[in-house]
Parts: structure tokens; C-alpha cells; sequence
């Protein structure tokens, strides 16, 4: 743990080059950290820890949790890096449904990161991004199931089986994700009658 708290000091410190030659001399191996050498890109993001650890222990080709748990990290971080590692071989999403269907499974802050990563790392620039989810914040547009103006029980007492009421909210959640006029509960009670 105390290895760890240095660690991120480090890494997240204005000048993180200053760990090469620790890394270079063998003092990382025990984690298998042999080279690192995007310096620049935690530079740019020091500001975010999170960022700055996921940056170093995934670009040091390291299995990353199982590296996290050595170092006795805390779950929040684990969990940060595994949403990490989910999206970031994704590019950014070119339509706002996509976007959607990506902020219904990961955590807000997490997808504001991967935005900046895939602009530091992969040169993408996440502007058109940006203004898609501040667009989708501003009009309150629907992307979670508890964002429907229908709920289970309206599901329940419309005659749907309890084992598809899960399923159905699903398929209605990405309906008015992507056409967010939809989330209306007539509307939304009489496709359940359709379908």
C-alpha cells in the first residue's frame, strides 16, 4: 500500500518522467513493469489520477486489475479500471444513440475519461462527442430504464409475464433512446400491445 501511495505520486506528479530511471534500473519489476514510455500523455492528464494509473499499468502491458490487486488497491479503482478496459479499444461513438447505449452500462465520469483518452492516446477529438452528451444532458433525453414514463408494474398490469418484464423494459429503454419523443406512456403501452 505505502509502495502504491508513492507510486501514484509519481505518476501523477508534474514531472512523471522522473520514474524512468526506477523503471529503467529494475525497482518496477516485482509489478513486471519493464518500460513505460508515454510520459507526455500523463503529463497531459495529471490532473486525474484515476487516468493517470489506468495510463501507466495499461500501458506498461501489465494485466491491469490483477496489478491493481497486488498493490492492494480499493474497489473504487478496480472498478474504474475495468470499465476503462471495456471501452478503450471502442472508438468514440459517431451518432448520439450510440453514445446513449454507452452511458445506459458505464458510469458518467468513466465515459468523460475515455473521451479524453482516445483524444490523448489515438488522436480522436471528442468535440462532437461532447456536444452530443451536453445536447442529451439539456434535453433530458432518455437512456436508462428508469428514464421510461412506464415502469414494471404499468408493464405488470398491461398483462406482461413477470419473466419478460426485464426484457421488455430493455427493448422499450432503446426504443426512446433512440427516438426520445417516444417516451410517452400511451405511446409506449401501445407498442407493448403491437409487439
Amino acid at each position: 500500500e505505502r509502495i502504491f501511495t508513492e507510486l501514484k505520486k509519481a505518476i501523477k506528479g508534474k514531472n512523471p518522467k522522473a520514474i524512468a530511471p526506477l523503471i529503467n534500473f529494475g525497482g518496477l519489476k516485482f509489478l513486471n513493469i519493464k518500460e513505460f514510455t508515454k510520459f507526455d500523455i500523463l503529463k497531459k492528464c495529471n490532473h486525474n489520477e484515476n487516468l493517470c494509473i489506468f495510463i501507466f499499468l495499461y500501458f506498461s502491458s501489465l494485466n491491469v486489475l490483477e496489478t491493481l490487486s497486488i498493490l492492494k488497491s480499493d474497489n473504487n479503482l478496480k472498478s474504474y479500471c475495468n470499465y476503462m478496459l471495456k471501452l478503450i479499444n471502442k472508438p468514440l461513438p459517431d451518432s448520439k444513440h450510440k453514445l446513449k447505449e454507452i452511458l445506459a452500462v458505464f458510469p458518467l465520469e468513466v465515459v468523460k475519461d475515455y473521451f479524453t483518452l482516445r483524444n490523448l492516446v489515438f488522436k480522436e477529438n471528442p468535440s462532437n462527442v461532447q456536444l452530443m452528451l451536453e445536447e442529451i444532458f439539456a434535453k433530458d433525453e432518455p437512456y436508462l430504464i428508469s428514464h421510461l414514463k412506464i415502469n414494471g408494474n404499468d408493464l405488470k398490469n398491461s398483462g406482461i409475464e413477470i419473466t419478460k418484464i426485464g426484457s421488455t423494459l430493455e427493448t422499450l429503454r432503446k426504443l426512446v433512446s433512440e427516438n426520445p419523443e417516444n417516451n410517452k406512456r400511451e405511446i409506449l403501452i401501445e407498442f407493448i400491445k403491437i409487439h
